[in-house]
């Protein structure tokens, strides 16, 4: 194991002993350990899970048993979502789900059903987005983000409490490293992080709690191992991790409380 620090912020860089060989497998290995990172599947914690099937353009859903954590395919699943889907998210209140659709450069909406786990789409949806590729919705539940993976730039939303619907932030999309690929959102909704997949770091960005826009932190964007696909954050906020596709590992940061990256 081995470290890195800099003068001007508190950073401290060291690769994992773990070198997985598939790029989905360390995606999913590190978004069922850690919610967070790029997400074709989601389980929801009232007992359903849905699953972004991008060669046939929905969203299969189904309902986890308790005991036994079986899948069961729903009454009305798939759903039709737009092309190519790749991510799909939940809200934290377990109400709406939100899938990016790469190919249909849009994100669908819907409510969940919270006896049955369907899905019906929130007037609006889908709504307008650049090569829409990962999602994170900030646990307070105020904003999503999205990864516009051609234009290199994060778009930001405003989410509608009562509805889901989606409304773009002002300054939106935000610069980001080149090909975003994954985005996580500390657990205090005060941070995101960008894994740019093509140029080997991690953008670090404030969250505007009044209005959701990304303002990048000083130093950003922090060096990661080579072609990093995920990101995510431990539940404790101390820790952000990414998945690293062409060195076959995982780069761990330690996250300053207070102003994230910085000393």
């Amino acid at each position: 194991m081995s470290s890195r620090t800099t003068s001007r912020r508190r950073l401290i860089l060291f690769p994992i002993r773990f070198r997985p060989r598939k790029k989905l497998l360390l995606s999913l290995l590190l978004m069922v350990a850690l919610p967070g990172a790029w997400t074709p599947l989601w389980a929801h914690d009232k007992g359903f899970a849905y699953v972004a099937n991008a060669g046939s353009g929905n969203v299969s859903t189904y309902t986890i048993d308790e005991r036994t954590g079986a899948l069961t395919q729903i009454a009305g699943s798939p759903f039709v979502t737009g092309q190519n889907p790749i991510s799909v998210v939940v809200s934290t209140n377990g109400k709406f789900a939100y899938v990016t659709n790469l190919f249909s450069n849009t994100v669908s909406a819907y409510t969940i059903d919270a006896e049955t786990g369907s899905l019906t789409p929130v007037n609006g949806s889908p709504f307008a987005a650049d090569t829409p590729y990962s999602m994170a919705l900030s646990p307070n539940g105020r904003f999503a983000f999205v990864t516009d993976y051609d234009s290199t730039t994060v778009s930001a939303f405003t989410i509608n409490a009562e509805t889901g619907a989606l409304t773009p932030v002002a300054g939106s999309p935000f610069a980001t490293a080149y090909q975003p690929a994954s985005i996580a959102v500390t657990p205090n909704s005060k941070f995101a992080y960008v894994a740019g997949d093509l140029s080997d770091s991690i953008s670090a960005y404030a969250i505007d709690a009044a209005t959701g826009a990304l303002t990048p932190l000083a130093g950003s964007p922090f060096p990661s191992a080579t072609d990093p696909i995920a990101v995510t954050v431990s539940p404790n906020g101390r820790f952000a991790y990414a998945a690293n596709y062409v060195s076959h590992d995982v780069s761990a940061f330690n996250i300053d409380a207070e102003t994230s990256w910085e000393t």
